[in-house]
């Protein structure tokens, strides 16, 4: 019996004017939400306080992914700071719409209108 290899995430950064692009592919659980924590954090070290999560290749995520997202947003609040996720994904949008968090998150399908101001 072999072994599953762990699920891939890969995480690149970008600025795009005053908002900072994450765009995020993969499947985001327990195994690999460190990996988007981590860049979330970085980009807020940085001093980037307006993020767009790019979910648009995203295939998968769980409830801790929604944790990496919700503890980012607290992170946020005092700076200001806000996060918008693009995705048109059934899986990734009845996730929000299920927890409450599309009234946390704005939420848009393309990410033209994630960086509209």
């Amino acid at each position: 019996m072999s072994e599953e290899p762990p699920p891939e995430l890969s995480v690149e950064r970008r600025d795009e004017g005053t908002w900072t692009v994450l765009s995020v592919k993969g499947e985001i659980d327990a195994h690999t939400g460190p990996a988007l924590r981590t860049a979330l954090h970085d980009a807020v070290d940085a001093g980037r306080h307006r993020l767009v999560l790019d979910f648009t290749d995203v295939s998968f995520l769980d409830s801790s992914a929604l944790g990496v997202l919700v503890s980012a947003h607290k992170r946020l609040l005092p700076e200001g700071g806000e996060i918008r996720i693009v995705s048109d994904r059934p899986v990734v949008l009845t996730l929000f719409e299920l927890t409450a968090l599309d009234q946390v998150f704005t939420l848009v399908p393309t990410l033209e209108q994630a960086l509209a101001d």
